[in-house]
């Protein structure tokens, strides 16, 4: 084969079928260099011709001359030695590949057949290259790796040896961590979420302790209102003879004081506000209960001013 030479060659893009599948990371076993999943060989007998010789090439022979070095150069003038440098960088790289350089011409369809049947044979990922055609076949590369590795060719063009060469490169490349970019994605909303919610947290809690404090403060104003009904109750109670009042003014008398202890600070929840609040206007009935009963029984009598 010519050092320099132009292939012949059928792509068929891929299209969004291989991207989704690259994304997911599937394998894919199918082949590539531009021939559907129909037309390749479903096994070690799909497409052989004339007792296991393919487009006048013997499946056998390319086997055997593979060889312990996986590369076969029938014809061509391609490099042995460097083929077999390349197919070993490969293997080094994690692929198991085999080379096939030919001489004879094949079409598109009849190398795909032959990588495939070859594969069928050594495994791992095969490449043939001939003057007109070139194909792949593997069980080892995804879909977009077989992708990238059919253009990598394509865009080589010249002899066998930088056609084999760009596949290698291509195949062994580490592929763009799509899946640690997710994950980052992921935490990072996650993360997002979650100091959005303490940041809310905080926020509700603050505007929570504001209220109670506010709550808290026209609670104390209640019982500041009650003071001078207090002072007046306190100078009428032992004018009459009533013991029942005077043990009713004197239970209101130390729910008021106790109360006044209780909202001296910001009350911590709406429950204990509603109870405080309860117990107030419970001080508020009674003392004012004691106000009118007291009014009846000294008519007249007034008490002491707020101002003494």
């Amino acid at each position: 084969m010519q050092d320099q030479r132009h292939r012949r060659r059928r792509w068929v893009p891929t299209g969004v079928l291989v991207l989704i599948l690259a994304f997911l990371g599937l394998a894919s076993g199918g082949p590539a260099f531009g021939e559907s999943a129909s037309a390749a060989p479903a096994g070690p007998s799909a497409g052989i011709f004339d007792g296991d010789t393919i487009g006048g090439v013997s499946v056998d022979d390319v086997v055997s001359a593979l060889g312990t070095n996986h590369v076969a150069v029938i014809g061509t003038t391609a490099s042995e030695s460097e083929l077999a440098q390349i197919a070993q960088q490969a293997r080094d790289g994690g692929v198991n590949l085999s080379i096939v350089s030919l001489k004879t011409r094949l079409t598109s369809k009849d190398a795909q057949t032959l990588a495939g049947e070859i594969k069928a044979r050594v495994g791992g990922t095969v490449l043939v290259l001939t003057p007109d055609s070139a194909a792949q076949y593997s069980d080892e590369l995804s879909g977009s790796q077989q992708s990238a590795a059919e253009a990598a060719v394509k865009a080589a063009g010249g002899d066998d040896v930088s056609a084999a060469r760009a596949y290698m490169e291509s195949a062994t490349a580490k592929p763009f961590p799509w899946s640690l970019v997710v994950i980052g994605l992921v935490a990072l909303v996650v993360i997002g979420a979650i100091v959005y919610g303490v940041i809310g947290r905080n926020r509700r809690k603050k505007a929570d302790h504001e209220a109670l404090a506010d709550l808290t403060l026209g609670l104390g104003k209640r019982l500041q209102v009650l003071a001078p009904l207090m002072l007046t109750i306190t100078s009428r109670i032992g004018l009459v003879d009533r013991p029942d009042l005077a043990d009713r003014f004197n239970r209101a008398s130390g729910d008021y004081t106790r109360l006044g202890g209780v909202v001296a600070t910001p009350l911590t929840s709406r429950a204990e506000v509603d109870r405080t609040a309860a117990e107030i206007a419970t001080v508020e009935k009674t003392l004012d209960d004691i106000d009118r009963q007291l009014d009846t029984l000294l008519p007249g009598l007034e008490g002491p001013s707020p101002a003494g």
